[in-house]
């Protein structure tokens, strides 16, 4: 029985918590995506990845003191027929002096995050401003992943 109760701790432990982001939209997907690349490039994002149907983009990584992480901050939105798809993010990269990548954790936020968080809040509001309709924000448990 010990056993057992240590086994479901570590599987218990082992898990992530992923946030997505979906809101009905009846805009052009060419709207939409100019719409949130200039959100996004207000934010202080650079543009990644663009196209008809997706667009990714991110911050410049900037070390953290604290964690003695490299951080940025990313978004994904992707239009599936009359649906945004989107999620929003923090990539934590740790290094060490050769460069060499010791660690590397993405995390998904959701409406959990503080109201001072601009580069979240605003963007999800101007895609429900732009859509009209409310943000719905689905979230899942996954197993994190062992390297």
């Amino acid at each position: 029985m010990r056993y057992l109760s240590i086994l479901l701790l570590l599987l218990v432990s082992c898990t992530t918590i992923q946030h997505r982001m979906e809101v009905g939209c009846q805009k052009s997907g060419e709207e939409i995506i100019s719409q949130a690349t200039g959100v996004l490039m207000d934010e202080g994002f650079e543009i990644k990845t663009v196209g008809a149907t997706y667009l990714t983009a991110a911050t410049v990584p900037d070390y953290n003191f604290v964690s003695q992480c490299m951080e940025n901050y990313w978004w994904s939105i992707r239009i599936k027929g009359s649906k945004i798809l989107a999620s929003a993010g923090k990539r934590l990269v740790k290094e060490n002096r050769f460069g060499k990548v010791l660690s590397n954790r993405t995390l998904t936020y959701g409406d959990e995050l503080s109201k001072n968080q601009g580069w979240y809040w605003n963007v999800r509001q101007e895609l429900e401003a732009l859509c009209g309709q409310r943000v719905v924000v689905l979230t899942k448990e996954v197993p994190m992943q062992a390297y």
